[in-house]
């Protein structure tokens, strides 16, 4: 079993990916 620090480091990078693409479609859209 995995230590609970080892999943959340592995989710916030998927959250700043998401972050990232949102920026970059309302960039795009404007």
């Amino acid at each position: 079993m995995a230590p609970p620090s080892v999943g959340e480091e592995g989710v916030a990078p998927l959250q700043l990916n998401l972050d990232s693409v949102l920026l970059k479609s309302s960039e795009a859209a404007l």
